[in-house]
């Protein structure tokens, strides 16, 4: 089986701030799904601009549900993931905060990163303005996994690609072409480019790897973000507060924890 290797080049994960204090005179709008928030022992509030409408606010408000709940629970499925917390949508301060049971993993840098758009395109070329080849519509998931350098036998960690059907035949397609004249594909994140390697081969299973990740926390951070879709709109890591006694909630297998949408 073939797959196609992306290396991970320093890309620059990049937090945008927003401003905007809550007019006093306007009503909060204040959408809650579990109330008790006491047997909770962690929380994080993500502040948004004051631009931004209710329906958007509600739209970002469930990628950041499904970035966490992939945070804490491992998994990798592009479903619904199921864990204990309580969410809080507040449409006159532009703010969803979370109540949850934390893990070790989850860190103030991982909470930046959930707040990101994590808006993700293949373009052939080298340019922002390179043909669109695909997006996070066709990501069906994105899983952090251990890789072993056959030449060296280090061992290091990746994040794992795996495209829907229609994702899978428009990499196949581009880089059937691409391989002929060996072009490039670039990956982009959230606008930035993360790298641009020639592309030797058609690639037919609809995998790609992107390897050159530093560690195992942050491999399973970006394909948490990766895996739970594009938020339009950008975010701050307004507060949080998170328990550094708390044990692990990572399941022996994080499928378990996943129903498919």
């Amino acid at each position: 089986m073939k797959r196609f290797i992306f290396l991970l080049m320093g890309a620059a994960l990049l937090l945008t701030g927003c401003s905007g204090d809550s007019s006093e005179d306007k009503r909060s709008r204040i959408i809650a799904e579990t109330m008790s928030t006491d047997k909770y022992n962690s929380n994080v509030t993500f502040q948004f601009e004051q631009t931004v409408d209710e329906n958007s606010l509600t739209d970002a408000a469930k990628v950041l549900e499904a970035r966490l709940g992939r945070a804490l629970t491992g998994s990798v499925s592009g479903g619904t993931v199921n864990f204990g917390h309580s969410k809080t949508v507040n449409s006159a301060d532009k703010t969803v905060q979370f109540y949850f049971n934390t893990d070790p993993r989850i860190t103030e840098n991982s909470l930046k990163i959930m707040a990101m758009c994590g808006l993700v395109e293949l373009r052939k070329g080298d340019g922002a303005d390179g043909q669109l080849v695909l997006n996070n519509q066709q990501v069906l998931s994105a899983a952090a996994e251990q890789t072993k350098d056959s030449a060296s036998g280090e061992s290091g960690w990746a994040v794992k690609l795996k495209f829907t059907e229609s994702g899978r035949t428009a990499f196949e397609k581009a880089t059937k072409e691409l391989a002929e004249k060996q072009g490039t594909i670039t990956v982009w994140l959230d606008g930035k480019a993360v790298v641009s390697p020639k592309v030797k081969e058609k690639i037919s299973d609809g995998i790609c790897m992107i390897t050159g990740v530093n560690s195992e926390q942050e491999a399973r951070e970006l394909a948490a973000k990766l895996s739970s879709g594009y938020m339009k709109n950008k975010a701050e890591l307004k507060e949080f507060s998170l328990d550094k006694n708390a044990s692990s909630t990572f399941p022996d297998d994080p499928s378990e924890k996943v129903n498919e949408a």
